[in-house]
């Protein structure tokens, strides 16, 4: 979520695929990155 909001403060271009990717790239790998903590936790 922290970094869907760091994406949410920058200016948006028209184009909206290019808006949306970073966004669901770095979800995912926040998500990625909190699977493996729960799994060594």
């Amino acid at each position: 979520m922290i970094s869907y909001l760091y994406f949410s403060k920058i200016p948006i271009n028209d184009d909206k695929l290019v808006n949306v990717l970073p966004i669901f790239l770095f979800l995912a790998i926040d998500y990625h990155y909190a699977m493996v903590i729960f799994c060594f936790s």
